[in-house]
């Protein structure tokens, strides 16, 4: 609960202030790191759902979805719809994501060689953060619309889903540090 808490006021400090401040990129990486932080910490709270210890708090599956009755107030400022903005704005460096917003042709060995430097060692995982944090942000915040209502409706109702999308992350930063680690080598 006290690391949410943190998460909760160091973003929605950095969102309220973003508009009048001039290093825009800086506070941009720092918002970057706190959703990595919201990522990490959701996945490890998750991940004690699973777990069959008697020593783990009363963890339920319906705490970490929209509308939650133990984090929502702190779910409003961790997945705030500007966060997404500032980030897309004045984090990625576009001009080499340009490719992921735009329709082109599936050529799998020129998307995975463009890919690449978001996956590396040297970096952070930028797309599998930000892809997660967004899955995140849907379930754990009111319905954008009343189109995707059947659609929000569907993954809050469905614990399973919910769960292969973390244990898929999960496996993904296993996997990412395996190769590293073999790289190393």
């Amino acid at each position: 609960m006290s690391i949410f808490k943190h998460i909760a006021l160091e973003i929605s400090g950095i969102v309220a202030v973003f508009p009048k401040n001039h290093e825009k990129t800086k506070l941009a990486q720092t918002l970057f790191h706190y959703i990595t932080l919201a990522v990490e910490t959701f996945t490890n709270y998750f991940l004690k759902l699973s777990e069959d210890n008697p020593k783990n708090p009363v963890l339920h599956y319906s705490h970490y979805i929209y509308p939650s009755p133990t984090f929502q107030e702190l779910f409003d400022d961790i997945f705030s719809p500007q966060v997404m903005q500032i980030i897309l704005e004045h984090y990625l460096p576009i001009q080499q994501c340009s490719f992921l917003f735009q329709p082109s042709s599936l050529d799998i060995f020129s998307l995975s060689s463009q890919l690449q430097i978001f996956l590396s060692k040297t970096t952070e995982p930028i797309i599998s953060t930000l892809y997660y944090y967004s899955y995140f942000s849907f379930i754990c915040s009111k319905p954008p619309s009343l189109e995707l209502t059947p659609l929000h409706t569907y993954c809050t109702q469905n614990s399973l889903l919910t769960f292969s999308y973390i244990f898929e992350y999960q496996r993904f930063e296993d996997c990412k540090s395996e190769y590293f680690a073999q790289e190393n080598v």
